[in-house]
C-alpha cells in the first residue's frame, strides 16, 4: 500500500480532524506531509491510527520517505511559547540505537534501545508496533506515550513518565 492509498483510507473513514484537513489537502510534497506528521498532534494521530487498525504502511514509509526518517530530518516549529523540534524513526531494529535529539520523537515499528542525553526534557511516542528499551539519566525527564501493544522498559534513574494510551478499534 502506498502512503497516498493509506491516506485516502483514513480520509474516507473521516478519521482526520477537520482542523488538519486543509493542511493535508494542500500538501503536495513528502516534506509537507512529514511536517504535518511531525506536529505534536500528527504523531498522536499516527499512533491512534495504528491502534485503530490503520497503522502506517511501514515499508512504504521507509521507502517513500527515507529522506525524512531515522534522524535524517528534524522539523522545527516556532511559537510564542518557544516552539519545539520533532523527528520520526521507522523500523529500527536491535542492535541499533537511537539518541533522542529532538523535543518530540515518534517511534514506529521500532525494536531498539533509545538513549536520552543528559539535561534533556523530551516526549517520545511509541506506536503499537514498537518495543523499546529507554535509558534516561537522572538529570533528564522523558514523557512517554505508549499505544496498544507497544512496550517500554525504562532504566537509568531519570524521571520517566509513561502513559499507556489504549484506543478501541473503530
Amino acid at each position: 500500500m502506498t502512503f497516498k492509498e493509506w491516506l485516502n483510507i483514513v480520509l474516507d473513514k473521516g478519521l482526520i480532524c477537520e482542523r488538519y484537513l486543509p493542511d493535508v489537502d494542500a500538501a503536495r510534497s513528502r516534506k509537507q506531509f512529514m511536517d504535518i506528521a511531525l506536529d505534536v498532534n500528527g504523531m498522536e494521530f499516527l499512533c491512534d491510527m495504528g491502534a485503530k487498525g490503520y497503522k502506517l504502511p511501514y515499508e512504504t514509509m521507509r521507502n517513500e520517505f527515507v529522506a525524512y526518517m531515522n534522524g535524517r530530518y528534524i522539523r522545527s516549529k516556532s511559537s510564542s511559547d518557544g516552539g519545539y523540534t520533532s523527528s520520526m524513526y521507522c523500523s529500527i531494529e536491535m542492535p541499533s540505537e537511537i539518541t533522542v535529539n529532538t523535543t518530540l520523537t515518534g517511534l514506529f515499528d521500532c525494536r531498539c534501545t533509545v538513549y536520552v542525553p543528559e539535561h534533556t526534557v523530551c516526549q517520545v511516542y511509541v506506536d503499537s508496533g514498537s518495543n523499546i528499551q529507554l535509558h534516561v539519566p537522572t538529570t533528564s525527564k522523558c514523557y512517554v506515550e505508549v499505544w496498544n501493544g507497544g512496550g517500554v522498559v525504562s532504566s537509568g534513574g531519570g524521571n520517566v513518565y509513561i502513559k499507556h494510551k489504549c484506543r478501541d478499534n473503530e
